[in-house]
């Protein structure tokens, strides 16, 4: 990058450009593409040998963003989306334990409660679009109780998911299923006063 030969043209991709350093950002001219459509995510899944249900589904939860579903394992996508919407319905029949017995069943690994938090916020968002009149955003995707949530309550729960995220994939992550836990116990369950 310091000084590449006469007429070379070196492409340099990144999905956190911030967090490159200072002097290489600024010797860089910023492209930035769109996202894709969810038929479009699909359709890379499947010529990736996903199964069409779970292309579709991960198509709808990876915000345009083909890579975001295939860093992750097609069958773990598919079990851990399944189950955060079975989560959601429980606690949508005001069945609070369920979201224990959801954390208690990631065991210690951090893959699994990654792949899970990625389904919530994949629905959160998709619960966000909805509300914000984005028809393309699929309501049929979005469990009942995220439906019912208030734009603070849909903004708090994104926030909170997308930190609990950050944090685990961090160095020193917090316990992994009491972190999921408190996230799922909140959700409908009024809120930490956070605003968007």
């Amino acid at each position: 990058l310091e000084e590449p030969p006469p007429g070379s043209v070196i492409v340099l991709v990144a999905t956190r450009p911030g967090a490159l350093p200072a002097t290489v950002r600024s010797r860089c001219q910023q492209v930035f593409f769109g996202a894709l459509s969810d038929e479009e995510v699909a359709e890379v899944l499947r010529r990736n040998r996903w199964p069409a249900q779970a292309a579709r589904q991960a198509a709808a939860l990876a915000e345009g963003s083909p890579g975001v579903a295939l860093g992750r394992d097609g069958k773990l996508w598919q079990e851990s989306a399944d189950a955060v919407r079975a989560v959601l319905e429980s606690l949508e029949r005001g069945e609070r334990e369920s979201a224990m017995a959801f954390s208690e069943g990631l065991g210690e690994g951090r893959e699994r409660a990654l792949v899970s938090l990625q389904a919530l916020i994949g629905f959160t968002r998709a619960a966000a679009r909805v509300r914000l009149g984005d028809g393309a955003a699929g309501e049929a995707m979005v469990p009942g109780i995220l439906k019912r949530l208030g734009t603070e309550e849909i903004c708090r729960l994104l926030g909170e998911a997308l930190e609990t995220h950050r944090r685990l994939e961090g160095d020193r992550p917090p316990n992994v299923k009491l972190a999921v836990a408190l996230l799922l116990s909140g959700v409908g369950a009024g809120g930490s006063g956070r605003r968007c």
